[in-house]
């Protein structure tokens, strides 16, 4: 019989990691988006912001992408541009701003 172990969100986050979910909760947004172990604070810090802006970051809130590149996305999102034809975690920075 497989065991079923909870764990403190301490345990599993870093302190930075936490304060951004705290933020998040506090704004009431979907903390499930960016609620990943895997990523940064500064990668969860990015996708929050985005959700901020009304934007849904979900295809892209992934450890692949680095926060810069997120930001890059919510920005044209932003302004109603498609991203799908550089969503690729391959894409240095530069390459998609030329890209864009």
């Amino acid at each position: 019989m497989k065991e079923h172990v909870r764990h403190r969100a301490s345990d599993i986050y870093t302190p930075e990691q936490l304060k951004e979910l705290r933020t998040g909760k506090r704004e009431n947004l979907p903390i499930k988006i960016y609620a990943n172990p895997k990523l940064s604070a500064e990668q969860m810090k990015a996708l929050r912001e985005a959700l901020e802006k009304g934007i849904n970051p979900s295809r892209y809130a992934s450890p692949e992408y680095e926060a810069k590149k997120m930001r890059f996305f919510t920005f044209q999102l932003s302004k109603h541009n498609r991203i799908n034809e550089y969503l690729n975690p391959a894409y240095s920075y530069p390459q998609l701003v030329r890209l864009a």
